[in-house]
């Protein structure tokens, strides 16, 4: 991070022209696998058909659902979908490829965030990205993670910047993507008041914190952007939901079986003993009472509890797609070449960046990890973050050379003598 009496004057550092190639090589490499792999018109499979549906229905005036409820998927890619469907037709291609654009802006978004913000030359972050497998296979279905990585690297952006600058209108275009992060994936809720708790304790002399002004700016547009979805689950559940009635399924189906082995393992197990009663509930009191079941199997149990979290956070940080499928494949070796040398640059980031200059990309990362361990461990989960992991490893790349150079000239350099050695 770069302090605030040069923050001025990097503007001129960012290239046009490189924007327009890390767009344009995102946009090819992901429109290539959709093409070659994936076929736009594949079968909608697992989350796929929920956000489709959403929008296909309220376009054909069914209203919002998604099958018999109406409050269980985050509510921005599915209206996203509708005005560009309003166009070309409820058609999944056209979902699909809507997706590949929405990621194809990571890669500048991560050039952008590092010549501007922490005046690096030598930018490799988004040429990494726009590369990236994770991100060119996710790009090719209609999920919530492309837009959610995309967000994420925006309000990343925005946040610092204003914390530099201090312009406040930049706090407050923070606080809207905030509330659109989590109106994405839903975990992120609590992400504004993390980033502004850690603020808080920080001393007035970091690099980037933010006044009061801007915090409550940023809070007026976070509250504004969560303000139509919120009405509107009040108007339809006559309670206050923020978010969405799902939350606690997936808390249910982590925390109230801790003896089964999947649950153990850091995955889920959806116990229909359990999740049968739970959605003959009202759908509003889903959330309350998953909660209530989870809570009270943690206190029977922390032991298995604090076995599953630990499984969790290792699955969540895992090279491998699907850390639970025993069997290894030719994905899991290519993300194994890839992963390791990442989390060694990002260890060795430390040794040239203080964590202080970019706080608030460790903290975003601390968040997410945070952030599943009630629920469940998976490497997808990790992905709306993953920009963050690689601005930090991209800083220990850009190191590497000097310190393995370094390193060489040391163990090149001949031993002093001993001046005790007999001889001497």
């Amino acid at each position: 991070m770069v302090s605030q009496d040069n923050a001025p004057d990097v503007h001129p550092a960012i290239r046009l022209r490189t924007v327009l190639l890390l767009l344009g090589l995102s946009l090819l490499t992901r429109g290539a696998y959709l093409l070659a792999v994936r076929g736009p018109d594949a079968p909608l499979v697992g989350d796929e058909p929920g956000f489709h549906q959403i929008a296909a229905g309220c376009l054909a005036g069914e209203g919002w659902h998604d099958g018999p409820y109406y409050s269980t998927r985050a509510p921005l890619p599915s209206a996203i979908l509708i005005p560009i469907y309003a166009l070309t037709g409820a058609r999944p291609e056209v979902g699909r490829w809507t997706m590949v654009a929405i990621s194809s802006w990571v890669a500048p978004l991560l050039y952008v965030i590092e010549r501007w913000v922490f005046k690096r030359r030598l930018a490799l972050a988004g040429w990494i990205w726009a590369l990236y497998p994770p991100s060119i296979f996710y790009a090719s279905f209609l999920l919530s993670e492309n837009l959610a990585a995309t967000l994420s690297a925006a309000c990343l952006g925005t946040f610092i910047a204003s914390g530099l600058t201090r312009r406040v209108g930049l706090a407050f275009l923070t606080g809207i993507l905030w509330a659109a992060l989590a109106l994405t994936r839903p975990v992120f809720l609590l992400l504004p008041f993390f980033l502004l708790g850690m603020n808080l304790l920080l001393p007035r002399t970091t690099p980037g914190r933010w006044g009061g002004r801007s915090t409550v700016l940023a809070l007026a547009g976070f509250a504004l952007a969560m303000a139509p979805w919120t009405i509107r689950n009040a108007v339809v559940h006559h309670r206050f939901m923020p978010t969405t009635s799902y939350g606690g399924i997936m808390l249910s189906s982590t925390n109230a079986t801790l003896g089964h082995p999947a649950v153990q393992s850091g995955a889920y197990y959806h116990d229909p003993e359990i999740r049968r009663p739970l959605q003959q509930l009202p759908e509003v009191e889903w959330n309350a009472a998953g909660l209530q079941l989870a809570v009270e199997r943690i206190r029977q149990y922390p032991g298995l509890f604090l076995e599953a979290v630990a499984h969790r956070a290792v699955n969540f940080w895992s090279p491998r797609p699907n850390p639970y499928n025993p069997n290894w494949s030719a994905s899991d070796g290519i993300m194994l070449a890839l992963w390791l040398p990442l989390l060694l640059a990002f260890a060795l980031s430390f040794t040239r960046h203080p964590w202080r200059e970019d706080w608030p990309v460790l903290g975003m990362i601390l968040y997410a990890t945070l952030s599943i361990l009630p629920f469940w461990g998976t490497p997808r989960f990790r992905f709306p973050v993953d920009p963050q992991i690689i601005l930090r490893a991209s800083a220990g790349l850009i190191w590497l050379p000097s310190i393995w150079g370094h390193l060489v000239t040391r163990l090149k350099r001949p031993r002093r003598a001993d001046s005790h050695h007999p001889d001497s």
